[in-house]
């Protein structure tokens, strides 16, 4: 045998000590607790903003019904707007796009739910202003077939509840858990956007 023969030549440079194995899982658990936190709010304000632009979408979508006079499928009945209603937010977390309409075989105004939206359950509170003051109101109208916006507490019969509120925008809040917030906007002029102030 060599005279210089030693042990550490059968050593692996390849491998890992049990020491070393541990550093590095402390190292990784200390980041994954760093990071968690930032992590969950990203989520959080993600939910937050992508439920702010859906709002702000089916919005438009309202609003684009109406200034086309959108009559769906039905071609006896006259569209007198078409509106997005909040009413039942509160207490059931969803919202609705709704055809005001007039059949002319029946000559009565009355209110088609044309699609239901669920806001995610991290919302949890949704306030609406108008030019800078918190008002109840929570159905807004668009009526055909210039798409201008107004604003009502009921719905509207034969187009005799038409509350004007075109004085300024409006501003929706939405409010999750943790007190953040996203917004939605209507301005007068018909633009209607999402916003983080």
């Amino acid at each position: 045998m060599p005279k210089n023969f030693s042990c550490k030549y059968f050593i692996s440079s390849a491998g890992f000590t049990l020491v070393e194995l541990l550093v590095v899982m402390a190292i990784i658990s200390i980041v994954t607790i760093i990071s968690f936190p930032s992590f969950s709010t990203f989520s959080r304000q993600q939910i937050l903003q992508s439920e702010a632009e859906k709002m702000a979408s089916r919005i438009k979508l309202a609003q684009s019904n109406a200034r086309s006079g959108n009559q769906g499928e039905d071609e006896t009945e006259e569209v007198q707007g078409f509106m997005i209603d909040f009413i039942n937010v509160d207490s059931t977390n969803k919202y609705y796009l709704k055809k005001h309409r007039n059949d002319l075989t029946n000559p009565y105004s009355y209110v088609v739910t044309e699609d239901e939206y669920t806001l995610d359950q991290s919302i949890t509170n949704i306030t609406f202003e108008v030019g800078g003051t918190e008002v109840t109101t929570k159905v807004f109208y668009f009526q055909s077939s210039r798409g201008y916006l107004s604003c009502l507490t009921a719905v509207p019969v034969n187009g005799n509840d038409q509350a004007e509120c075109v004085v300024s925008q409006f501003k929706i809040t939405l409010l999750n858990s943790q007190g953040e917030a996203k917004y939605v906007y209507i301005e007068r002029g018909g633009a209607v956007y999402a916003s983080d102030s």
